[in-house]
């Protein structure tokens, strides 16, 4: 590894992490494609069915976080980058959760296409989770690496 690939936390020299950089830009470009998807979204009329748009947003969001690399694990202390990813994930699923551009909530209770049973949670409980799981995260940034504040376009 050369020393590019290494993040070292200035200036309070603790230790260093792999930096991941290349990895980090190949996968911060999905989740800013798909926020675009959800701007566009949220700005016109597309003919197609928003709830539909929002589930398969859903989904992509999904699975491009559940093909992330062990590097961007929480529990393996990765450099912040990498963590703030994780948050840009989290923060653009709660967007979709909540009905945020006059069309019903993604996976409402209400939502009869696919019933609660199979789907086994609601927008509700989803939202709430990520919330949780980014205070965890905020809390990893605060103990780890002295970090209060975050850009908000990292998120």
């Amino acid at each position: 590894m050369n020393v590019s690939d290494i993040w070292t936390p200035y200036p309070i020299s603790q230790a260093s992490w792999p930096s991941y950089l290349n990895r980090y830009f190949d996968e911060a470009r999905k989740p800013s494609f798909i926020a675009r998807d959800i701007w566009c979204l949220s700005r016109t009329d597309s003919g197609l069915e928003p709830d539909q748009c929002k589930q398969e947003l859903y989904n992509h969001l999904c699975a491009c976080e559940s093909s992330l690399s062990e590097c961007f694990n929480p529990a393996t202390q990765p450099a912040p980058h990498l963590l703030l990813l994780r948050m840009r994930h989290h923060t653009l699923v709660i967007n979709l959760c909540c009905n945020r551009f006059g069309v019903h909530p993604l996976l409402s209770e209400h939502d009869e296409r696919t019933p609660r049973q199979t789907k086994g949670f609601s927008a509700v409980e989803i939202a709430v989770s990520l919330a949780r799981a980014i205070a965890v995260v905020s809390q990893q940034l605060r103990v780890e690496y002295r970090l209060e504040h975050a850009h908000q376009f990292a998120m």
